[in-house]
């Protein structure tokens, strides 16, 4: 069921199963919470309260790398088993150009340039009904993959 009581459809995908609150991942989550400037304390308070029982959750990043028809005859540029190690160091940590890469060059450098447009992140405007879901993933998945 929908916020709004309507019946859901899902569909089923490949996507990754994540277990968030594991203990060292949710004390980073907590450490770059208290570093962030928040709109109010009862926002501060909203985040606290699902840190503190959010245990698992599905990452829809999956989609991302979707082969089929996700977006009516979308396909994307980069297949899954092309991501390897160098490719996200290179993207996200200012790694050395990937040697082992067969994604093609203006492909990694677009991808490169959209990652540093956008990051470091200094700003996020929502609603705080999606403080229980994914403005708690979203602090998660970040301090998984960047330096608080």
């Amino acid at each position: 069921m929908s916020r709004s009581g309507d019946e859901c459809v899902v569909a089923l995908t490949d996507q990754w199963y994540i277990t968030y609150g594991e203990s060292e991942w949710r004390q980073m989550a907590e450490e770059c919470l208290s570093k962030m400037n928040l709109y109010s304390e009862e926002t501060r308070h909203g985040f606290e309260h699902t840190l503190s029982w959010l245990n698992s959750g599905l990452a829809h990043v999956a989609h991302f790398f979707h082969d089929g028809d996700m977006y009516k005859g979308s396909k994307s540029l980069v297949r899954p088993q092309q991501m390897n190690d160098e490719v996200w160091d290179y993207l996200f940590c200012d790694g050395q150009y990937p040697k082992s890469s067969d994604i093609p060059s203006d492909v990694l450098s677009e991808m490169k340039q959209e990652f540093d447009y956008w990051y470091p992140l200094d700003l996020r405007v929502s609603g705080k009904d999606l403080i229980q879901n994914h403005l708690t993933f979203f602090i998660y998945n970040h301090t998984a993959l960047m330096a608080t």
